[in-house]
Order: C-alpha cells, then sequence, then structure tokens
C-alpha cells in the first residue's frame, strides 16, 4: 500500500508520508517475531485476501522480489540525466528480472541474486508468485528452482491472477509450506 500510494500522491506529499512513515516505524520496538519467514517473488502480491493468509498462518514476507514492489526501484535512474534519457538509461540497466531481456541470464544471475537476498534477510523460504501464462516467468523458473535446491533453500510455486477471488487451494499450499519451514 505504501508503493501503490506513490502512484496517486504528489512527489512532495508522497515523500513527507513516507518519511513519517519510517520516523515512526523506527521507533517501534523490535517484534520479536517467532513465526515463518519467508521472500516473495513474482510480479505481483498485493492482494488483501491473499495477505491476510500470510498474517493469518504467522508467515511474515521479510524480504521480496515482486516487480511491482521493490523490483520496481532496484535499479536507479542516474540523477544527472535529464528526464525521458534517464528512464532509458535506468531500463538498459536492469538485470535479474525475467520481464527484461537479461543477456546473462544463462549464467543463472538472477537465482543467485536471490539466495543472497534470502541469505541476507534470514528468509527461510521463498514463495513463488506466478501469474498464470506469464511466459517469461514460466520460462525463468526452471533455472530458479535448480539453484534454490542446490542451495538448500526451500520454496514453492503458486499459481495467480488478478480476478482472483477464492483462496483455498493457495491458502493451503501455504500452511503446508509454513509446517515445513519449521522443521526445515
Amino acid at each position: 500500500a505504501v508503493l501503490k500510494a506513490s502512484y496517486f500522491l504528489s512527489k512532495d506529499v508522497y515523500t513527507e508520508k513516507l518519511a513519517n512513515l519510517n520516523d515512526h516505524l523506527e521507533r517501534l520496538p523490535n517484534s520479536g517475531w517467532s513465526g515463518v519467514k519467508i521472500m516473495t517473488s513474482g510480479i505481483v502480491c498485493d492482494n488483501p485476501k491473499l495477505l491476510k493468509i500470510f498474517d493469518d498462518n504467522h508467515i511474515a514476507i521479510v524480504a521480496d522480489d515482486i516487480a511491482h514492489e521493490s523490483r520496481s526501484f532496484s535499479t536507479d535512474a542516474p540523477e544527472d540525466t535529464e528526464g525521458m534519457q534517464a528512464l532509458v538509461d535506468q531500463w538498459a540497466k536492469v538485470t535479474c528480472d525475467p520481464i527484461y531481456w537479461d543477456k546473462d541470464s544463462r549464467e543463472h544471475t538472477r537465482a543467485k541474486a536471490l539466495i543472497r537476498k534470502v541469505r541476507k534477510s534470514g528468509a527461510q523460504g521463498v514463495v513463488f508468485f506466478m501469474m498464470q501464462f506469464c511466459d517469461p516467468e514460466e520460462a525463468d523458473y526452471p533455472h530458479l528452482k535448480h539453484d534454490l535446491e542446490i542451495a538448500d533453500i526451500p520454496h514453492i510455486r503458486l499459481g495467480i491472477d488478478q480476478q482472483m477471488h477464492k483462496f483455498g487451494q493457495i491458502e493451503t499450499s501455504l500452511q503446508a509450506f509454513a509446517d515445513v519451514l519449521e522443521i526445515h
């Protein structure tokens, strides 16, 4: 919701609100989380019913590789370049993203980046939310699966679409995955 708000508020209002939110979060005590910690990956993961499943099952998202979330600003635009050219330069520097063509994708750069992010964040596993009929993500998954298995990082692949309103199968899968992570 915080990231999505940036699409609808003016930059100055959004920046002020974000700074206030960050100040408030800094003052909060450590939560002492005792549930499962995961990283999410995919294009979008903002459905309130889906996110409630995480809450209900004591699963915390401690890192993400979601295109509509942190992946959208993982590559900086150059500050010394004007307007549209800065966006072009930013776009040309994006790596480790199945939506963009990455000449190094055969070197499993995305898998290596995911593994680093999992380890740095303390996530116990990865939940891949694959958008139905998204060929780039589906083509990318076998490499990711292989490299995550070698790195001994548990993961699960769940198919979603933007029109979903029933999440029974996903809830069951996430409950089982959380149980596996507690044992792992």
